[in-house]
């Protein structure tokens, strides 16, 4: 049995959590010997050893997750913490030593609420109050990189260094790349044009890091050098469709940036079947490094198009920001964006359309489900369909659902329900796919099981198929085998009907 006495009470990937803190210990080599530094409420997410200090992320709470947290410095040499900032005040992502500074990355959310870009501040040796070192007027999303199935972020994205520079790994626009603050100007310093770096580390005369160049999987490089490519055999010999770049203007006068692949062995005599896809996040991105899901849909004899439509992340906080429009401005650009892909590739049949997506992506499937009976096949993942009842079973649903959503049960439920696609369900016609992971505890799998049973009760063809043992990231470190299973089943449902 498990007992829940606060919230979130289970998280993706970790399983229950009531009651459990990732606790900060030093460890005594000599002695053998471990010492507590953090107690039973605080929770450490991050920390960073510079010689005799150390910097640590952390928050102490009971009963509700805050969305702030702090920061300290831990001095090992007196056995003392400092308070950098108090956990009430921000919430903070990175923090490094620039020299004997601390420089650290954080948001307070009030204007963009929770999902806000972070600024960047600092607090000099010797003194007792952080500043503003540099305000993110860049739309820098620090830390990000565009939306695959085959990059897995990791290793060092955030570092000073003596001279008081910082480098930091951030996605603008569908790139990620190094940038370096300096003299109090941001500058890109290292990229691979149009693709994404992962991770990066450098002294004095070397720089290395992890990127994908465009349409290709992830390779090692030293000093702007590719040194090691362990795809390189595997790749060589396999046709690979080149990404085309499709972008327009949407209704509010806005730029949306999208990608087209044609079909492998493409016949300009023949019509083919498409697919669109929709990324999750909302606030994440698609970009122009490889995905292997996009590659096999082209492969199979689909046109695999998707956009950035409004709320993705890179182009500005205005941009990104979806609170209390869901269901709106993005489902415009996402039918717009389709109606363009039709224009400029007539090749592809419009009675022929599939659409796919998961976790934001899967919402959105759901909300065109009811809302347009354009495309013949839906394949809806890890999805939200009801707000309301969303906000009491997410590991997130108390702090993102009122975020996005700008309210609650209790305050509004009428707008939670106006943007749940399960209100719409009534209208539904396409043939629509499930997929979930029972331990899937960012989206739930009542949201999946809500809409199916909907589906079935209007006598719309469904089918639901849940995953043993995977969560919230099924598509990207799942099983194998169960990686290769959602694909097939993705890949039969659209066959079924698209072909």
């Amino acid at each position: 049995y498990h007992i829940f006495d606060e919230i979130p009470f289970w998280g993706n990937g970790r399983g229950y959590i009531s009651g459990k803190r990732t606790v900060l210990y030093l460890y005594d080599e000599k002695e053998n010997e471990l010492k507590q530094l953090t107690d039973a409420d605080t929770d450490c997410g991050y920390f960073f050893i510079q010689d005799e200090k150390l910097l640590f992320i952390a928050v102490t709470w009971r009963d509700v997750l805050p969305l702030t947290t702090g920061l300290y410095e831990y001095d090992l040499s007196t056995d003392s913490v400092k308070t950098v900032i108090d956990d009430d005040k921000m919430y903070v992502s990175y923090a490094r030593y620039a020299g004997k500074d601390i420089v650290f990355a954080a948001t307070d959310g009030k204007i963009w609420g929770e999902g806000q870009l972070d600024d960047l501040w600092i607090l000099k040796d010797g003194e007792e109050t952080y500043t503003l070192l540099h305000k993110n007027t860049e739309e820098l999303a620090y830390g990000s990189t565009p939306m695959t199935d085959c990059l897995r972020p990791g290793g060092t994205i955030f570092k000073g260094k003596e001279d008081g520079t910082l480098l930091f790994m951030a996605m603008k626009g569908h790139e990620s790349a190094v940038y370096t603050w300096k003299d109090g100007a941001v500058s890109k310093t290292v990229s691979l044009k149009d693709g994404a770096i992962a991770c990066f580390e450098e002294n004095e005369n070397d720089f290395w890091y992890i990127g994908a160049e465009v349409n290709a999987l992830n390779a090692v490089y030293h000093n702007d050098k590719k040194i090691f490519d362990p795809n390189e055999e595997l790749m060589k010999d396999r046709q690979i469709p080149e990404i085309r770049s499709l972008s327009f203007q949407n209704r509010q006068g806005e730029t949306v940036e999208g990608w087209v692949l044609l079909p492998a062995d493409f016949d300009p005599e023949k019509k083919y079947p498409g697919i669109l896809s929709i990324h999750g996040g909302p606030r994440a991105a698609y970009g122009m490094i490889f995905s292997h899901e996009q590659q096999l849909w082209a492969a199979n004899g689909y046109f695999s198009f998707y956009c950035n439509p409004h709320g993705s992340q890179g182009y500005g906080e205005a941009f990104a920001d979806l609170r209390g429009k869901y269901g709106t401005v993005d489902f415009d650009d996402l039918m717009d964006f389709t109606d363009l892909v039709l224009k400029e590739y007539p090749n592809i049949d419009e009675t022929r359309l599939g659409a796919s997506g998961g976790s934001y992506g899967g919402f959105m499937c759901n909300w065109i489900e009811g809302h347009t009976d354009r495309f013949g096949a839906i394949a809806s993942q890890r999805s939200v369909s009801n707000w309301v009842a969303d906000f009491g079973t997410s590991e997130i649903g108390f702090s993102f659902d009122r975020n996005e959503m700008g309210a609650t049960p209790w305050t509004d439920m009428e707008k939670m329900w106006d943007q749940s696609p399960l209100k719409a369900a009534d209208q539904a016609k396409t043939p629509i796919l499930f997929i979930h992971s029972l331990r899937d505890y960012n989206c739930f799998i009542d949201q999946g099981a809500q809409m199916f049973t909907a589906m079935k009760h209007f006598g719309v063809p469904s089918r639901m198929v849940v995953f043993e043992e995977e969560n919230h990231g099924l598509c990207r470190n799942g099983k194998p085998k169960h990686r290769i299973r959602r694909l097939k089943e993705i890949g039969d449902w659209f066959d079924k009907y698209l072909k």
